[in-house]
């Protein structure tokens, strides 16, 4: 067994392991013998390195417990190499980004510098992203450092990244967030460390996998936004998945598979990644609650209803039908992104509650008139808002706008006021100590009671499970 001597201390006596209880205790195996593992003392790697205290040392020995021993001793025979070569003007790492990515990829530092990790990091600084970047990438994926090199996935995925356009007819004219000409492989990596992943796959794959989704119907720019928003479509069969969740949705909503494209290219629905069976599921009671035209509407307005609990909108039509909304079906169709929201929950009761106290409406005629006020703005942020403007003197109807939905330098003007003279007001009203929120939250629990009378036995027996849970949770915290 080779050592070296400034990079290993011999934790024989730490470890409380006997060479003869290690060696009862190792499994018997016939053929090539298991490499043999090497006592560390991970403090002394790090410090031996000049890292002390720029990682955890436990973390460090766990992770390096979970490589063969071969590539154990490599770490105590090249760690120092890499260690230098990282820290070396040519990659520029500091002291602290290299001794966390020892922690977390120590597999990196069991190779001669010019083997694996002056490769690796060459590599992707001549693919311009930075080396924090890099290093931000091997601790999002470790496996990555497994690679010999990224050069073939790399230059494949800024090809298809190169076919990304800044509109798309299926995304009805809007512009991106980020223009095509910053939707480079380096801003991908330093966006998202994990899309390093996609950079693992050989060209051959990555091609086969673009081609496959093509032949789905996804257009090679629409293939250009999977990689920059969904690299993990590209990893996987992304193709097969989305044609079996357009089968279903077909079925169940009568959608095709050109409108499902569009949608998966346009907004990367999270329903993508639920089992068939779950998207069946919730697809077909949504057609059989609204009516299959219409939950289709519903489903391109907001994709994410189909992946919301059936019996959480059930019970939201039982609490609009007690307070006395003429259709709550009509309601959620026109705002289904209120089906997404548990109505009995207490968040949402309070800001009900305040709304009603301001604006003197009933809760039905803020579900029928003003749905999209029910769910915005966090309950204490929003009940310091209304305080200040009832204590401005503003009509607050007149107002709800501001309130819910501009920026607090739209809303002073607005009421008449200065930054000065809220800063003065807010800092003796902080939002958690507003009458109006303390208020609203004693309301909500004695409307709780209420609302589960309202409902039917099975719903009413979900909600108390869902309030014991939350309670125990909140005990918890």
């Amino acid at each position: 067994m080779r050592r070296s001597a400034e990079q290993l201390a011999v934790g024989r006596a730490a470890s409380g392991t006997s060479d003869t209880s290690r060696a009862a205790a190792a499994p018997k195996k016939h053929g090539v013998p298991p490499s043999p593992v090497p006592d560390v003392d991970a403090e002394q790697l790090l410090r031996s390195q000049g890292l002390h205290g720029t990682a955890d040392p436990a973390a460090l020995l766990t992770n390096l417990r979970k490589l063969p021993g071969v590539r154990q001793q490599g770490v105590l025979d090249n760690a120092a190499a890499v260690a230098a070569h990282l820290l070396s003007p040519a990659v520029g790492l500091t002291a602290q980004q290299a001794g966390q990515l020892l922690e977390r990829c120590p597999e990196l530092f069991s190779w001669p510098p010019e083997q694996r990790a002056a490769v690796l990091f060459g590599e992707m600084l001549s693919a311009e992203v930075t080396a924090a970047a890099a290093a931000a990438c091997f601790m999002a994926y470790p496996e990555a450092v497994t690679r010999t090199t990224l050069a073939p996935g790399l230059a494949e995925v800024a090809t298809i990244l190169a076919h990304s356009e800044d509109r798309d007819s299926s995304l009805g004219g809007r512009r991106p967030k980020v223009a095509a000409a910053q939707r480079t492989m380096a801003a991908l990596l330093t966006q998202r460390p994990s899309a390093v992943m996609l950079i693992c796959q050989s060209a051959g794959y990555l091609q086969q996998r673009a081609a496959e989704l093509q032949q789905a119907g996804f257009t090679t720019a629409q293939v250009a936004g999977l990689a920059w928003d969904l690299p993990d479509m590209l990893c996987t069969d992304g193709a097969a998945k989305v044609a079996s969740r357009a089968a279903v949705l077909q079925q169940e909503l009568g959608m095709s598979l050109a409108v499902v494209v569009s949608l998966v290219a346009k907004r990367k629905p999270r329903w993508l990644s639920n089992s068939v069976a779950t998207l069946r599921a919730r697809a077909s009671a949504l057609a059989e609650g609204f009516g299959q035209a219409a939950a289709a509407g519903m489903l391109i307005k907001r994709l994410y209803v189909v992946a919301c609990d059936p019996m959480v909108w059930r019970r939201n039509l039982c609490v609009m039908a007690a307070f006395g909304v003429a259709d709550p079906r009509a309601v959620l169709r026109q705002c289904p992104y209120l089906l997404l929201h548990d109505h009995a929950a207490p968040t949402f009761v309070q800001r009900r509650l305040m709304l009603q106290r301001c604006t003197q409406l009933t809760a039905a005629q803020l579900y029928e008139q003003h749905p999209r006020w029910l769910y915005h703005r966090k309950v204490p942020d929003l009940a310091q808002r209304l305080q200040f403007v009832e204590h401005c003197g503003s009509d607050m109807r007149q107002l709800m706008v501001y309130v819910l939905f501009e920026p607090l330098k739209d809303l002073l003007p607005a009421v008449g006021a200065s930054q000065a003279e809220w800063e003065a007001w807010a800092a003796v009203n902080p939002p958690a100590a507003c009458p109006l929120y303390r208020w609203a939250q004693q309301a909500a629990a004695e409307e709780a009671a209420r609302l589960a009378a309202t409902l039917p036995p099975e719903l009413a027996q979900r909600e108390r499970r869902l309030h014991s849970l939350t309670q125990r949770k909140q005990q918890a915290a």
